[in-house]
């Protein structure tokens, strides 16, 4: 299913609008390509149809919790990221275990989230998973130092940059199993949350957690000029890096 997003979206017409943006928002194609980017189109059949043809089963596509069916036909089965751009969920060894989609900035519809994501599944658990670190884990032994963010494009960005030891969480709290997996590869974090995550319970509760667990801990702090990572070094890289040098201890 990564593959065919991935095509859509950088070889076939029902992606170009989706490229376009994406082009728009700095990445260049080997950004794109690294982090296996994709596009979902609207209509469902389309891929539906082409995993099918791939010997999959209709309960398999249903299982990965990328795919429902659909209420009113229960013969219908839909994508649940359609007309969504997809950012593969990649785990520490490769393996892509879920998905995250974000509509495009020309939908109209007001119904819709912006981002959604994967559910829990047999094999995608959000509470033992780094988005990016199955690309970021050799810089961070190396460096001894992960950057701890919450969109997938607060890692992309980065990555881009030359800044390569960034991971990214879904929510603001990091979990017992998240610790002990980066503890394999470095035990000192900077904690790049958004600027509201200070008072968060669950941001406490997570720097007690690694505290615990004997982790350094420091902050990012981006003095409010800009909201994220992302923003920040496509405003001004030399200010982010600078930051980064300077990012307090907890």
């Amino acid at each position: 299913a990564a593959k065919f997003y991935h095509y859509i979206l950088t070889k076939h017409e029902l992606g170009k609008e989706a490229l376009e943006y994406v082009k728009k928002r700095g990445l260049k194609e080997e950004t794109i390509d690294k982090f296996l980017m994709g596009f979902a189109p609207k209509d469902s059949r389309l891929i539906v149809n082409y995993l099918i043809k791939k010997g999959y089963k209709l309960e398999e596509l249903i299982a990965t919790g990328s795919f429902g069916k659909s209420q009113y036909n229960q013969n219908q089965t839909y994508d649940r990221f359609q007309d969504r751009l997809i950012f593969p969920q990649i785990d520490f060894r490769d393996r892509v275990v879920g998905f995250s989609g974000r509509i495009l900035p020309t939908n109209t519809n007001t119904n819709l989230a912006k981002y959604i994501n994967s559910p829990e599944t047999e094999i995608y658990h959000k509470s033992q998973m780094f988005f990016g670190l199955n690309l970021a884990k050799e810089k961070i032994k190396k460096e001894n130092l992960a950057i701890i963010v919450e969109g997938e494009l607060d890692v992309i960005s980065p990555f881009q940059a030359g800044i390569e030891n960034v991971i990214a969480i879904k929510g603001t709290a990091l979990t017992e199993e998240q610790l002990q997996l980066i503890k394999r590869y470095t035990d000192t974090l900077i904690l790049g949350l958004d600027s509201d995550f200070a008072g968060n319970k669950a941001a406490i509760r997570s720097i007690e957690l690694a505290d615990k667990m004997d982790f350094e801990i420091r902050v990012l702090d981006l003095e409010g000029k800009y909201k994220d990572p992302d923003e920040a070094v496509k405003g001004d890289v030399e200010f982010f890096k600078k930051k980064l040098d300077e990012a307090e201890s907890i």
